[in-house]
């Protein structure tokens, strides 16, 4: 099951709303929770911070088996010049 992790990359306090309606604030340079993919897919406001290189996204893939590490991996950050 795979989860994401946001990253703020500035040094203010980043407000995120989610597609459920919950709103992270994410302290500068922290990460955030573990999201589920749903929170993520079509969210305007997720693709704009990214965008403007305002967060990171990280991927989790998480496993069923207790007390298997979860495997993490930085997803690529979207260039300025296009998509």
């Amino acid at each position: 099951m795979t989860h994401y992790s946001f990253q703020n990359l500035t040094d203010r306090q980043v407000i995120l709303r989610l597609n459920s309606g919950e709103t992270l604030f994410i302290e500068p340079g922290r990460s955030s929770a573990y999201i589920p993919v749903e929170e993520m897919r079509n969210n305007t406001m997720v693709d704009k911070l990214l965008d403007r290189r305002i967060i990171a996204v990280h991927t989790v893939e998480k496993t069923d088996t207790p007390g298997t590490p979860a495997k993490t991996k930085k997803i690529k950050s979207r260039s300025k010049g296009g998509k």
